[in-house]
């Protein structure tokens, strides 16, 4: 069986695969981290490699980061045993395993999405900076961590200390708060937040959640 035509499917321990598809090289490949379309597949004899799974041909996009360059440069360099330039290594109709590819989000159809709650800190001291970001899956989770990290602040943290400073300035929300001294933000401020982001669900997320719960 061979498939060329645009948008024939084929389905395999699991994961379909389709022509134009979005694939991403995955570490079991020379090739880790660049971005390709499926243009053919084969199986059964018409397969041109001896692998018990089906060849699926991709054409990867020419790296355009230059450490990436760097990286796919010595691993060939590594296989061969000689140095490959990027110039000397095939980029197109490339025969791949199924377990050297990922295949992304079908960009053709609405990605299907939930939303997750990050809480993002901010803060400088006396010459000293810092920041964190922690993700929810629940708005509840995440308000009540951001209410934690202030009441700390307030209590015994860097506001403690500023907050009877005359020049002691403050902004906030529900889901929001910002203090400083002002005409100093660069050295003295603390800023907490609670914001709400999109998160795209990949198909072989949703798989395996789907076989998680049927546990």
């Amino acid at each position: 069986m061979i498939l060329r035509y645009p948008g024939a499917k084929f389905a395999h321990a699991g994961v379909t695969y389709s022509i134009g598809g979005t694939v991403m090289a995955t570490g079991v490949s020379l090739y880790e981290g660049l971005l390709g379309t499926i243009v053919e597949i084969r199986d059964g004899k018409d397969r041109e490699t001896e692998n018990d799974t089906p060849d699926i041909y991709c054409s990867f996009e020419t790296p355009v980061i230059p450490a990436e360059v760097e990286k796919l440069e010595k691993a060939f360099s590594a296989f061969h045993k000689e140095p490959k330039t990027l110039q000397d290594i095939p980029l197109q109709h490339v025969v791949m395993a199924p377990e050297m590819i990922r295949v992304l989000q079908d960009r053709s159809e609405p990605p299907r999405q939930t939303n997750i709650w990050v809480v993002l800190e901010d803060w400088a001291n006396n010459g000293e900076f810092g920041s964190s970001l922690k993700l929810f899956s629940a708005y509840e989770e995440a308000r009540y961590t951001m209410i934690d990290m202030l009441r700390n602040e307030l209590d015994c943290g860097l506001i403690m200390g500023i907050q009877s400073e005359s020049r002691f300035s403050v902004m906030s929300d529900d889901n929001y708060y910002e203090a400083w001294i002002e005409g100093e933000y660069v050295l003295t401020h603390y800023r907490v937040s609670l914001e709400k982001v999109p998160l795209q669900l990949s198909d072989s997320f949703l798989l395996k959640l789907a076989e998680s719960e049927g546990k």
